[in-house]
């Protein structure tokens, strides 16, 4: 199987390691950076996608900047290359459907990597959420702030795509897993959405700096999501309430917290590696595609742009 990496930013040199990890030997690369190519001594290095996708990759990972995301997935799709397409799908509607006919027609598996809903908490969250062991899910709300500055403290964080509308950067997109997480367990359709896009730091980037949303659903369910790019130290929570219980989660402390009838369970991951949802989600992905089955999230990633974007 030849693969094909679009983009070697953090994340698309993230997900080469990765690969190569699992055994895939036959990968191609295409970055307009200067890159230590005697690192993947066995990787073919191009500036041009045109010269990639010349030899015929069956996958193509695209992680080059969030607006250039569609534009390269189609020209991939084209090739007949099953996508795997990196958060977020883009920053609008733009030649959306022209993808999804493409995919469609060419019966095509494109999956869009929101790497949270693999990380064993997430897992466990969804698994008592399907069983309704604590009734169903009244309310989520969930909290996630970081201060931008410190993702890449060698790069200057203000020319970072995640900081430039232009790019498709701003937090409601860059940090949209929560509004994907939301999605993924309130088991219902969407009948409201209100979100408030500020800039209240000083920063000085050219991109809002916080956002907030509120998501009514038909089942009178709520969701609440909050992300910022100012804060310190970083926060990063999810709590929700149920018919027969509560339920926290708290990212950093790597803590899982159970209310059912007044008694409290608590979950502890002592070695837990961030990389391991990274992994599973290429395994997930490459499992799919080899046992033909399309489990296709596209849709649910357009409702993402949609709601962040308020189309």
């Amino acid at each position: 199987m030849r693969i094909l990496i679009v983009g070697l930013g953090s994340i698309g040199e993230r997900h080469l390691r990765n690969i190569i990890s699992l055994g895939y030997k036959d990968i191609i690369v295409v970055t307009s950076r200067g890159f230590k190519k005697k690192n993947y001594k066995n990787v073919k290095f191009f500036k041009k996608l045109d010269q990639a996708l010349s030899l015929r990759p069956k996958v193509a990972f695209i992680c080059n900047i969030t607006s250039k995301h569609v534009v390269t997935a189609i020209k991939c799709a084209k090739n007949d290359c099953n996508l795997f397409i990196e958060k977020p799908l883009s920053h609008n509607l733009k030649n959306v459907n022209l993808l999804l006919s493409i995919v469609k027609k060419k019966k095509l598996y494109c999956y869009v990597g929101y790497m949270m809903r693999f990380h064993p908490f997430i897992i466990k969250i969804k698994n008592i959420i399907d069983k309704k062991s604590l009734g169903e899910l009244l309310y989520f709300k969930s909290h996630w702030g970081e201060l931008v500055s410190d993702w890449h403290p060698k790069e200057n964080y203000k020319r970072s795509y995640s900081t430039n509308l232009s790019m498709g950067g701003g937090p409601l997109l860059t940090l949209s897993h929560d509004i994907d997480l939301a999605l993924y367990f309130m088991n219902s359709k969407i009948k409201k959405v209100t979100n408030l896009i500020s800039k209240i730091s000083n920063l000085k980037i050219n991109s809002p700096d916080t956002f907030d949303l509120l998501i009514k659903f038909t089942d009178l369910s709520v969701a609440n999501v909050h992300v910022n790019y100012f804060e310190k130290p970083h926060k990063r929570s999810i709590n929700m309430i149920f018919q027969k219980g509560k339920i926290f989660f708290n990212y950093y402390k790597n803590s899982l917290e159970i209310f059912d009838k007044q008694k409290k369970k608590l979950f502890i991951l002592k070695k837990f590696s961030r990389n391991r949802m990274f992994l599973d989600e290429i395994k997930f992905y490459f499992d799919s595609l080899k046992k033909n089955i399309r489990n296709n999230n596209i849709h649910e990633s357009i409702k993402i742009i949609k709601i962040a974007t308020n189309k």
